[in-house]
């Protein structure tokens, strides 16, 4: 597809009702999650003497379930990490990583409906991600 297809599918989409703030939170807040999440494997890795290089922090879904255990956090909902850093791809069930990747990267026209679509799930478990981590008794700032 043409870009100039792919932009102006894109910009029919955000020109429509507040879709472009409702795209725009999502950004914003996966943003929040992803240095939260960023901070906890760094702050694990320097705790446990693995070297990393600062431009390439490793932030697999495996990475940050060892993190996150190693810290005790519990979020009591099992599927939360796998929902938010997954590489699930599957359309309706796309992990937030993935639509955030395939709006910034491809401005994906079905992620950013999904994006729409899922509004409310996917800013609760963001929240709840912030929530949690930033309640946790570690320090990572």
């Amino acid at each position: 597809m043409k870009i100039n297809k792919i932009i102006e599918r894109a910009n029919n989409i955000l020109n429509t009702d507040n879709n472009r703030t409702v795209v725009f939170e999502f950004l914003e807040k996966y943003i929040k999650c992803e240095i939260i999440c960023k901070q906890i494997i760094k702050k694990y890795l320097d705790l446990i003497g693995e070297e990393y290089e600062e431009e390439t922090i490793p932030c697999s879904l495996n990475d940050i379930k060892k993190a996150i255990s190693f810290y005790e956090i519990n979020f009591n909902n099992p599927k939360l990490l796998t929902r938010l850093w997954s590489k699930t791809d599957k359309r309706g069930e796309k992990a937030v990583r993935v639509l955030r990747n395939k709006i910034v990267h491809e401005l994906q026209e079905s992620s950013l409906m999904e994006v729409i679509e899922r509004k409310e799930e996917l800013h609760n478990d963001m929240d709840l991600f912030i929530t949690t981590i930033l309640d946790s008794e570690i320090n990572i700032f």
